[in-house]
Order: C-alpha cells, then sequence, then structure tokens
C-alpha cells in the first residue's frame, strides 16, 4: 500500500474509534449522527484509491510550445480557456533509447515479471471490487425503481394525512406517495426532482390511524433531515473502501443514530403516538427485515439495535435537541477536523517530484490565442482582442442535452514554423496529401491564404473544415507539417429532431481579413440565428474573455498574455421532453415516412409545451462550422421545406376540431339553448345555396352529441347561422386566435376573420365547421383544446421551465362548458363514433379527427383533443399534409399515429 493509503486508513479509524468513545458519553442521538457522518465524509473525501495503480509519470524532453486557439477539450469546463500547449504532431513519436544496452530476451522477460507484480493484482482486486459494488447498488436501484413504477397512489385520505404531518414538521416540498404490493419497510427516497414516500399494502391492512401516523412522521422527519443524500456519500466512499471494514463499522453506527435521531424528532413533535410508534416499529422489523429495499431502510436486521430504540421511544429518553449554536460548533469543529486530515495527506501528495505534461487547457495558465512569430523586442503596438465564450446549453426538462458541445478538431497553419515562412502553395500542397490519406477532396485559396499571412501572420490560418477523431487519428501517423488543435464546438446531438426548435448559428459578423484591432473577437463570432438559439442569443453567448498582444513593425507577434478569462453562457432549461420527441419520430416514421406535418402536445394545467415536433426538419450540425451560402441555398429550396417549423409555422384550417367551440360559443351568447337540435336531410339550404354532409348522408333529428359522433355538418351550419359573425369573434378572443400563443420562437399567427371580412351568410356557415378563411397553427389547436380541457383558464403556453405560469379567465358558464364537454366525450368514446380510431382501451379521451382541403389538389388529415377526458393531462394537435393527388384522411392517416403513441407513452409513463 502507498502512504496516502495507510494515512487514510490510520485517519479514519482514529476517528472511528472517536465516535465510539464519544458514544459512550454523549446522550443526543442527533450529535453522535454528525459524528459518525463526520468519519463517512472522511472516506469521500477526497476519494482516494485503496491501493497504487502502479502508474508511472516519466519526465518528457523539453520542445517548443506551439500556443494554440482552443476551447477546453473537456465539455464540463466553464468556457473556452487558451493555453500555451505543446504541437499536435501528425507524425509517429520517435522511438526511447534505452539507457544501457541489454538483450531482447532480458528486456522481455523483465517485461513479464513487471507486468504481474503485486501492484497490478491488488489493483485488479479492487476495481474488480468497486465494479461489483457498483453493479449490486445498480441492479438493487433498478429493482427499486421498478417497484416504485409498479407502486399504486396513496389514498387521498392518506395523502392528506401526510400533508397535515408535513406542515407541523415544517416541510415544504411533499413527497408523492406511493404503496408497494406485498411486504417492504417503509421509506423516503429521492428519485428525480420529487421524493417518494412509499408504504406497503401489507402494513396498510395492519396498522392503525396513529400506527400509520407515525410511521409516515418517522419518514418525513428523515426527508427533513435530508438523510437521502446521505445514502449517496455511502455509494461514494464503499466505492472506494469497500475493503475496509471500519468503513462498515461507520455506516452501521450511522444508520442506527440516525434512525435514533427520527425517533427522538417524532416523539417530540408528537408525544401522544409513543406507544403506536412502538408497536408500528416492532411489527415492521418483523416483517420486513429481510425485504427492505436497499440504500433506503434504515430498519436493519440487529435485535439489540432494535430493543434499544424501542427502550428509549417507551421511556421518553430522548434529550431536547442541540441548539443552533451547539450545532455551529461541532460542524465547525468537524469542518476542521476534516481540514487537517485532508491537508497532510495533501502534503504527501505533493511531496512527489515529477515533470506533468498537461494534456489539457489550463485555465489558470498563461494562455495566447496568437502564434509568436517575431524574436524581436521592439513593440510597435500593443493591442486586446477577445476570445469566444463557451455557449451555454439547452436542456430539456430531464437535463437532457438539445444543445451542447462536441470536440472537434481543426487545421491550424502558423505563418512561421521554425523560422521559415509558411506560403499559401505549400499549405495547398499539404491539403493535397491530407485529400490523399482521407479520401476527400478539400480544397484551399493560396491566394487567400497568402493574403491572411501577410495581413495577420500573427493569427494562424484556420482550414473551414473540421475534423473527426477517425480522421484526426489518421492524420497522426503522417508527417505532413501542419498542426492539428482541438477545439469545441456547438452540438446538437439529436439532429432534425429538435432542429426547427433550437435553430442553428452563424456568424454575426463576416471574419476578419485586416489587420488586428482593438476589440476584435478572435475566430467566428457566432450568433443564433433562429428558434431559441436566437430568441436566446445573449443569455447563452457568454462574456468574452481579453488577450492583450504585444506586436512588431511587420505585425508579427512577440508575446501574448491572457488579461480576463471568458465566461460560459448560461443554460437554458426547456420544458420539452426529449423522450417523447423520439418517440414521436419513431412512430411516424414508422406509420408515415413520407409525410410532411407537425405534432404537439402540451399540458393543460400549466401551459408546458411537451412536445413540438416538426417534419421533415433539418440537421442544425450541417451549420458548424457556419454554412455556405450554396449550401444554404439548396437546402432552402428543398421543395420538401425542411427550413419550416409546422408545428408552430404552418397555418392550417382546424376542421371539426373548432366544432366542440361553435357550439360554446352559440351557447355562451344565447344563440340557441342546449337542447337545440336539427333534422339533417344530408344538406343544407341557406339563402340560394346549398351546403352538404360528408358524403351527403342524412342523420336525421340530431343534436350536438350525435353530430360530433357521426360527424354530421348540419347541426353546425344551422348553429352558425343563427349566431352570425359576433359570437365566433367573441370566441376568438377569449381563445387567442389569430395571434401567436407567445413562445419564443417565429410563431405563425394563423388567421381569424374581423368583421371587415365579413361578406355573405356562406362565409359563416363555412366557419362552423371550421373551415373557410380561417386557419390555426397546430400549436394553437392544442392551445386551443388546452381551453376546453380547462373550462376555466386559458394558460399561456411555455417553453421554459423557468417561466412563470399565466392565464387568462375565460368566463364561460360552467354549465355550457360542462353540457359540450360531456358532449364531446360521449362522442369521442361510442361505439359508433367516427372517432374511434382515436380510442385507447381503459382510457377516456376527448377527441375528434378532421379531413379537409388544404391546397389545389391536397388534402389535410389532422386529430386533436385531450385526455384522460376527466382529469386532463395532455392537450394535443396533430397535422398530415397530403401529398399531391394522394387520398388521406384523419381517421385513417392521423388517429394511428396518435393512438400508438398515447398507447406507448402512458404505458411508458407508468412503469
Amino acid at each position: 500500500m502507498t502512504v496516502d493509503t495507510i494515512n487514510v486508513i490510520a485517519i479514519t479509524t482514529a476517528l472511528a474509534i472517536l465516535a465510539t468513545l464519544l458514544g459512550r458519553i454523549i446522550k443526543r442521538p442527533e450529535w453522535l449522527h454528525l459524528v459518525w457522518l463526520i468519519v463517512l465524509i472522511k472516506f469521500a473525501v477526497p476519494v482516494t484509491l485503496p491501493i497504487s495503480i502502479g502508474l508511472t509519470v516519466s519526465k518528457v524532453n523539453d520542445q517548443k510550445s506551439l500556443p494554440t486557439l482552443a476551447p477546453a477539450a473537456s465539455p464540463e469546463t466553464s468556457g473556452p480557456i487558451l493555453s500555451e500547449q505543446p504541437p499536435v504532431s501528425l507524425s509517429p513519436p520517435s522511438d526511447p533509447q534505452p539507457s544501457h544496452e541489454g538483450s531482447a530476451t532480458t528486456q522481455e522477460s523483465v517485461s513479464l515479471a513487471q507486468s504481474w507484480s503485486w501492484k497490478d493484482v491488488s489493483m485488479f482486486v479492487w476495481t474488480t471490487g468497486s465494479l461489483v459494488w457498483l453493479l449490486v447498488m445498480s441492479h438493487h436501484l433498478l429493482r427499486l425503481r421498478r417497484q416504485i413504477r409498479s407502486a399504486q397512489a396513496a389514498p387521498k385520505d392518506m395523502c392528506a394525512r401526510a400533508t397535515r404531518i408535513a406542515t407541523s414538521l415544517g416541510i415544504r416540498t411533499l413527497p408523492r406517495m406511493v404503496i408497494l404490493r406485498g411486504s417492504a419497510a417503509p421509506f423516503v427516497v429521492l428519485m428525480g426532482r420529487r421524493p417518494i414516500l412509499s408504504l406497503s399494502q401489507k402494513s396498510l391492512d395492519h396498522f392503525d390511524t396513529h400506527q400509520l401516523e407515525s410511521v409516515i412522521a418517522h419518514e418525513l422527519v428523515h426527508l427533513k433531515r435530508r438523510d437521502h443524500w446521505v445514502r449517496w456519500v455511502e455509494v461514494l466512499a464503499t466505492t472506494a473502501f469497500w475493503w475496509n471494514p471500519v468503513l462498515w463499522w461507520t455506516r452501521r453506527q450511522l444508520s442506527h443514530w440516525e434512525e435514533m435521531a427520527c425517533d427522538a424528532e417524532v416523539m417530540r413533535s408528537f408525544p401522544h403516538l409513543r406507544m403506536a410508534y412502538a408497536t408500528a416499529l416492532a411489527w415492521t422489523f418483523e416483517t420486513t427485515s429481510d425485504t427492505s429495499p436497499a440504500m433506503v431502510s434504515g430498519l436493519g436486521a440487529d435485535t439489540k439495535r432494535l430493543l434499544h430504540r424501542l427502550a428509549a421511544i417507551s421511556k421518553d429518553s430522548f434529550p431536547s435537541p442541540p441548539s443552533r449554536r451547539a450545532r455551529l460548533v461541532l460542524g465547525l469543529l468537524g469542518l476542521v477536523t476534516l481540514t487537517v486530515a485532508i491537508r497532510g495527506q495533501e502534503e504527501e501528495e505533493t511531496a512527489r517530484s515529477f515533470t506533468y505534461v498537461p494534456t489539457n487547457v489550463d485555465e489558470e495558465a498563461l494562455a495566447s490565442a496568437l502564434v509568436p512569430t517575431s524574436d524581436s523586442r521592439d513593440v510597435k503596438r500593443t493591442v486586446t482582442v477577445g476570445v469566444p465564450a463557451k455557449r451555454g446549453a439547452i436542456l430539456d426538462r430531464h437535463g437532457q442535452v438539445l444543445a451542447g458541445h462536441r470536440l472537434a478538431y481543426e487545421w491550424a497553419f502558423p505563418s512561421v514554423i521554425e523560422g521559415v515562412q509558411l506560403s499559401g502553395e505549400g499549405v495547398a500542397t499539404q491539403l493535397d496529401e491530407a485529400n490523399r490519406i482521407l479520401g476527400t477532396s478539400w480544397e484551399v485559396d493560396a491566394n487567400q491564404v497568402d493574403a491572411h499571412f501577410a495581413k495577420r501572420p500573427a493569427v494562424p490560418y484556420l482550414f473551414e473544415h473540421l475534423l473527426t477523431e477517425e480522421q484526426a487519428e489518421k492524420l497522426r501517423t503522417a508527417d505532413l507539417g501542419m498542426f492539428l488543435q482541438s477545439t469545441i464546438v456547438r452540438d446538437h446531438p439529436h439532429g432534425e429532431l429538435t432542429g426547427h426548435l433550437l435553430g442553428y448559428l452563424g456568424r454575426r459578423t463576416p471574419a476578419s481579413t485586416g489587420l488586428l484591432v482593438e476589440g476584435e473577437l478572435l475566430g467566428d463570432d457566432l450568433e443564433g440565428k433562429t428558434g431559441l438559439e436566437k430568441s436566446f442569443d445573449a443569455y447563452l453567448r457568454g462574456t468574452p474573455g481579453a488577450i492583450e498582444a504585444s506586436l512588431d513593425e511587420g505585425e508579427h507577434l512577440i508575446q501574448a498574455e491572457m488579461i480576463e478569462s471568458a465566461q460560459r453562457g448560461k443554460d437554458l432549461v426547456t420544458t420539452l421532453d426529449l423522450e417523447m420527441h423520439q418517440l414521436a419520430r419513431e412512430i411516424i416514421v414508422n406509420q408515415k415516412p413520407d409525410s410532411s406535418g407537425g405534432f404537439v402536445v402540451m399540458d393543460p394545467q400549466t401551459g408546458e409545451v411537451l412536445l413540438l415536433h416538426s417534419w421533415p426538419g433539418y440537421d442544425p450540425n450541417l451549420f458548424v462550422p457556419p454554412l455556405s451560402q450554396p449550401r444554404f441555398k439548396t437546402l432552402r429550396e428543398d421543395p420538401r421545406h425542411p427550413l419550416f417549423g409546422r408545428a408552430f409555422q404552418g397555418s392550417y384550417s382546424p376542421g371539426q376540431a373548432f366544432k366542440p367551440f361553435v357550439a360554446l360559443a352559440g351557447l355562451n351568447a344565447g344563440s340557441f339553448e342546449q337542447e337545440f337540435q336539427v333534422v339533417c336531410t344530408g344538406r343544407v339550404a341557406i339563402g340560394d345555396q346549398y351546403h352538404s354532409d360528408p358524403n351527403h348522408t342524412a342523420h336525421g333529428p340530431i343534436d350536438l352529441e350525435g353530430a360530433l359522433m357521426r360527424g354530421c355538418h348540419s347541426w353546425f351550419y344551422r348553429a352558425a347561422q343563427q349566431m352570425g359573425l359576433e359570437p365566433f369573434q367573441d370566441m376568438a378572443k377569449a381563445l387567442g386566435l389569430g395571434q401567436p400563443t407567445g413562445l419564443p420562437l417565429p410563431e405563425g399567427s394563423g388567421k381569424f376573420p374581423n368583421r371587415e371580412d365579413y361578406g355573405t351568410d356562406s362565409f359563416v356557415i363555412k366557419m362552423g365547421i371550421g373551415y373557410g378563411d380561417f386557419t390555426l397553427t397546430p400549436l394553437q389547436t392544442a392551445q386551443m383544446m388546452a381551453c376546453l380541457a380547462s373550462g376555466k383558464q386559458r394558460v399561456h403556453t411555455r417553453l421554459l421551465k423557468e417561466q412563470p405560469r399565466e392565464a387568462t379567465n375565460l368566463n364561460w358558464p360552467e354549465r355550457n362548458v360542462r353540457y359540450v364537454r360531456d358532449a364531446f366525450i360521449a362522442a369521442t368514446n361510442a361505439p359508433s363514433s367516427t372517432t374511434r380510431p382515436l380510442a385507447i382501451p381503459g382510457v377516456e379521451m376527448a377527441a375528434i379527427t378532421s379531413t379537409g382541403q388544404w391546397k389545389e389538389g391536397r388534402f389535410l388529415a389532422s386529430a386533436a383533443g385531450y385526455l384522460p377526458a376527466r382529469e386532463p393531462r395532455y392537450a394535443f394537435s396533430l397535422v398530415l399534409e397530403g401529398a399531391p393527388g394522394e387520398n388521406i384522411r384523419g381517421s385513417k392517416d392521423a388517429a394511428p399515429i396518435v393512438k400508438a403513441f398515447f398507447e406507448r407513452w402512458l404505458m411508458r409513463a407508468t412503469r
């Protein structure tokens, strides 16, 4: 073992012995828990390997370094850092010369002997043990996750009881309560952003009211104390020190005093539950000690410790909790102890002597983005130039990266290499050789390179094409006299899936070709051109760094100094759900691979947009580096219009999705009553024009529910005739039609006609079935359905998690809303309904499909609604654009996509 490992063992053992002795003196469980927690933290901070890895860091020969312009190679780096690094040579390294002669046989024998030294064996044993431990814990966590997903939600009365207990304990964040099947110890676990409190069905059947309240109170005290975070510290420490018995003793003591501290808090807060609590604890120990989920149960199987706890509960031997001052003093003493222990170990490590060659950028080092090309000390001028900052990431609601960064490589051609001037022809010659190796056909303008070296000799000429890791590896074996430097570039890992939402980057200003000027930004000055990249450009951009460069008379660099580091941009957290987008794309590709359209899903209670998918799309990675004008023109002139975000920019007739709102508008205006019926003969004569039902079907006497169920137009023709334009306009104003919903995207506004557009009765009649000169975006249609799902408010759409919830009261009579919603739900779920293809077994839905002409010779299929019908969680809208001559229909083409999507999504959400 190494010296630092022995230090860790000695320090932690001493701390454990001290904690054990204190346990004989101190009778306060909160104090003892904190003492043992300090011992555990010493194992985890710093995490030191328990054995020597046997890695030898040897000295390297001195070599000239090439200052390069490169952000940090690691995506975790806080921002673009510039540092002076050795050049990445494309030629293979030379073989090291042996310090003395020796036969090949002797050297091979030594190598074999050293390859299985005790260090290697110990390293293998430690690595195997750590991996086994992590695999076991991962198995338990996955098993626990499955148990929770399959658990039932707790009854409302139990949740209300837990809420009262949590309020009395001062807990603000209430956990989600679930009931596990079978027998298991109660526990609180943090999975996601909201903690989960779990009870077993067996305990519910056995406990009376007071026993149940005592168990809930105990678990909520765990939550109040943040004990679930201690479990992760235990995992970290055990991964590194699984072989140390002192660690396991520490964990055992920590668990016991943690439970005692919770017992004390429950007894102080709820003294009337004393006997019920002791009874529940004993019964739980007897029935579940061997079935407790890993990492979450502190009950254990130690009868002696259980008796200790029961005795303390029955005798009320818990002292008053330590004061805030006492806890502060003890915490400071623990911090000092840890600091002294860690510092001694660090000093021992620092004493090791070796030469370190940085393989990554160093933020603290003197950095330069400019190539020194002059040995002169005659400074003509000094100029301060900027360094681009690393752009903030864009994340989905669960923290999944939608737009981040990736490592790439670029060619950097300095104007002078080892005192020799590099020319444009030389660069072109090197590129020809690289093309031969890579099988590419890249070209470079030699005159442009010469012009760059003439005006900007201090700045390396960067070739516009980025290299992949595979290409860079191939070139490392060649000696072409060029340099590779790593760089961090914008990355959209999901390509076309989120292209319309995120947008792409482009140059804010043309790349400079003249002399270096004060304040100039080195590298591409990029900004968001569309989507969220544009809307939040300033938020994502960050603050550039600054370099002070000294130049001689020929504009060659003498020296450069980093005077201010770049500050990384802020991350943007959206309401979008990446898994939902991936599922939607998978289903659409399987069912309608050549289609075009948009699919929107939002939460009608919060306004959060979960899915905003348009297809076909484009890959924003095509714009890295910035796309040339010819390539952009090709993309823009694509007949399928991949740059067009149909989900929030396309305008389409809402069709039958507007029918429930026609009925609601007429009822609110008093144009007719709920008993309003129409005798459908297959067509309606209004003035000198006839308006027909689909297929001229005669439905006879029919009311709202029947009209929605059978797709009858006559009811809505007559309703629109009696209403006139005013109720339509009032409804449009309430729903916000004819204007963008307010997302930070280039939304379309749709079109809702005003009074000046009103011409004939026929115009209003067509609006009664959702057609005419009246269009909505799929996003507007989804928000419209969310309004009906709520019935009380129009919740404004949101695309950012930090954006506050905003809503506008609808002021619709509740009686009318209830009538329309009931008719809508009944029509959707009736066996003979035209929207039956949307039905999902076991899920009541309120939805409707529609088919209509979109353009000359082209049809549109759509579906819209919300679900579950009685307690809506999702409002949706799907639009499919038919190809010329394609016979596309809502029930045949749109409905199967919606049904498959929500069937799989709801199944996934309940796992």
